[in-house]
């Protein structure tokens, strides 16, 4: 039998990582920040997911392992890469990059229930459909498809870095839940909120399953709010009839074709939504052309300063005895995840005494040169 492993302290070895601090826990994943040592000082952190007691059934490790031989093949510029698979103390574990950043949970919570500027919102969207159409695209040295898909797209698993790049993370880890739960885990309630109908109801899933998720938090990131408004009962209810408040009744001015290329995404019939993630992403650059937008990650790395998500105004901090100590405010929908998993952020003082200041010393030290060159 299985030994038992529960949350591991600061400083336990699971194989070659040394755990750091806990992470929240995900579906039948404990998750931590561990530490990988090599020569010469040498050291990298990573995320490690590790099964959680009970849930290593035969069922869920093979689900485990295939998918994870698939992502491993996954090298895009978006998505958080998988580099191990392992097992010690009779335990399945899982190591990916660790995303220096802010997912974009932690952003909206922040921003509160103002929609975020629509280039940020299309450079994000932009990014995760490059990644997914990369996932669902991949294939073996034989050239098959490897069949890899998230099942799991929400602002949790989309990172942020301090420069506005985007990443999504949780390819493996969401479909190993989906096959430990049999469809959409029932113990993830902000998870629900972005689900396909058709993952609710335990039908077939395809790449356009995905679009729906990434259709759900568009709207939300458009919105201020998410699509898929109540209690669980009455969020699978939303979900399965399609009933979803027009964007342009909460968002006034929104451009049309925008509102019906979201409201497309969100359609419960998947033949009438966007037939791949790269059609979703052809569809927003046009517009946004069209517009004369510019979704960027600069339009990004702007929004995370003025909410002071950014690396100038985020500090980091380690107790101890590696626990999480958070100051910004936390809640199970939308908990705190932030640079190397946790932030404490700095006093926020004003900052144009600091620039004035500045522009005198600047001025000063000029006329200093100016007059000794006369």
């Amino acid at each position: 039998m299985a030994a038992r492993l529960d949350r591991l302290k600061a400083g336990r070895q699971l194989g070659r990582y040394e755990v750091v601090r806990s992470l929240r826990r995900d579906g039948p994943f404990l998750g931590y920040v561990a530490r990988a040592a090599g020569a010469i000082g040498f050291e990298k952190r990573f995320v490690l997911q590790v099964l959680s007691p009970g849930d290593d059934d035969e069922r869920v490790t093979k689900s485990l392992v295939v998918e994870a031989r698939a992502a491993a093949l996954l090298e895009h510029p978006n998505v958080a890469a998988i580099v191990d698979l392992g097992r010690a103390d009779e335990h399945y574990y899982l190591a990916s990059e660790l995303v220096e950043g802010v997912d974009l949970a932690t952003l909206m919570r922040v921003a509160g229930d103002a929609p975020l500027p629509v280039p940020a919102v299309l450079h994000v969207v932009i990014a995760v459909a490059g990644a997914l159409q990369h996932a669902h695209d991949r294939v073996d040295l034989d050239g098959a498809s490897l069949g890899v898909l998230h099942l799991g797209v929400c602002p949790q698993k989309i990172m942020l870095r301090p420069d506005g790049e985007v990443k999504l993370s949780g390819f493996v880890v969401s479909c190993a839940r989906v096959t430990a739960a049999r469809g959409a885990p029932k113990n993830d309630f902000a998870g629900l909120r972005y689900a396909a109908p058709e993952l609710l109801a335990g039908r077939a899933l395809d790449q356009r399953t995905d679009v729906f998720s990434l259709g759900a938090v568009m709207y939300e990131l458009l919105a201020g709010h998410p699509c898929f408004a109540g209690d669980e009962t009455e969020v699978r209810r939303r979900i399965r009839t399609g009933r979803v408040p027009p964007l342009s009744e909460v968002r006034p001015g929104i451009d049309p074709r925008l509102e019906q290329t979201v409201m497309q995404c969100l359609s419960v019939d998947p033949d009438r939504r966007p037939p791949s993630a790269d059609a979703l992403r052809l569809d927003l650059l046009h517009l946004a052309a069209s517009q004369g937008l510019q979704p960027s990650s600069v339009a990004m790395r702007d929004v995370l300063v003025v909410h002071q998500l950014d690396a100038s105004s985020v500090s980091l901090s380690l107790s101890e005895d590696g626990s999480v100590s958070e100051v910004l405010p936390s809640s199970d929908s939308h908990p705190a995840v932030t640079f190397t998993g946790r932030a404490a952020t700095k006093d926020r003082r004003p900052w144009w005494p600091w620039l004035t200041v500045a522009a005198i010393a600047s001025a000063a030290a000029t006329a200093g040169w100016w007059l000794s060159q006369t």
